[in-house]
């Protein structure tokens, strides 16, 4: 299980879209090991004035905030994180700089899903390895 949001500058989020989108969730799929069906992304596009950052980033920086249960293991949040830079850089020139990730972890029984108490659910995937 994991959701993401995305934020970055509107202009740059509306062209490049579906390409973060399919960047970051074939990261998650290969890394994580979730369904290919199963994508929660939220794009948080922000007008130029309400995406404050250092100067030296550029139009196209975004960053990505991952919430997924606890439990992975360290190789595989470091695989993601590569994963994703790759893919990213792969399909639109973005750099380092250029993209933020954060990973936060919280317990199963932290979450509500599906009517259901996340540590009470049987997982169909793996939690990465």
């Amino acid at each position: 299980m994991g959701l993401i949001k995305i934020y970055g500058r509107k202009g740059f989020l509306a062209i490049n879209r579906q390409i973060i989108s399919e960047a970051i969730h074939l990261s998650l799929v290969e890394a994580f090991w979730v369904l290919p069906g199963k994508k929660f992304q939220r794009f948080i596009a922000l007008d130029e004035e309400d995406f404050i950052c250092p100067e030296n980033k550029s139009y196209r920086f975004i960053s990505v905030e991952i919430v997924a249960f606890e439990g992975r293991s360290m190789e595989a949040k470091k695989r993601l994180i590569r994963l994703i830079y790759q893919r990213l850089r792969d399909a639109l020139g973005l750099t380092g700089e250029d993209v933020q990730i954060t990973i936060f972890e919280q317990p199963r029984e932290n979450w509500g899903v599906d009517g259901l108490i996340g540590d009470e659910i049987e997982l169909t995937c793996s939690a990465g390895v």
